[in-house]
C-alpha cells in the first residue's frame, strides 16, 4: 500500500489492554512495497559508548577494532537494535548486527 506524506503515530498495547502512545515520526510519500523507518524516540535510560581499540591506517582507508558498550538503567529488560552507519566508508564490514536482549544491571 502506498503511503502519503504525513505523520505516523505509534501505539502499543499496555498490560491492561489499553493503547499507550509511544511516539510519532514524519514520512515522505512512499510507494507501495517500499520500507519505511520510523524513529519514535530515544531511550534516555539505555546508554551506549563506541570506542576505537586499535586502528591501522592504509593508503585508502583504515581498519579498526571497535568496542560497543551498552548499559540498561531501566528496571526491566529491553530489546535494542544496533544500527551502525559509517558515513566515511561504504565498504564497512560490521561483523555483528541485529537485536539483543539487555537485562537490567543491578547498581549494588
Amino acid at each position: 500500500m502506498a503511503l502519503p506524506k504525513g505523520t505516523v503515530r505509534v501505539f502499543k498495547g499496555d498490560k491492561d489492554g489499553s493503547l499507550e502512545f509511544i511516539g510519532e515520526d514524519s514520512i515522505d510519500h512512499t510507494p507501495r512495497d517500499e520500507d519505511i523507518k520510523l524513529t519514535t524516540g530515544n531511550a534516555f535510560d539505555i546508554t551506549g559508548r563506541l570506542v576505537s581499540l586499535q586502528r591501522t591506517v592504509f593508503d585508502r582507508g583504515y581498519d579498526a577494532d571497535m568496542k560497543l558498550t551498552v548499559i540498561n538503567h531501566k528496571d526491566e529488560s529491553a530489546k535494542i537494535v544496533v544500527d551502525y552507519n559509517n558515513f566515511y566508508n561504504d565498504d564497512l564490514v560490521f561483523k555483528w548486527g541485529g537485536e539483543v536482549e539487555l537485562e537490567r544491571v543491578s547498581s549494588g
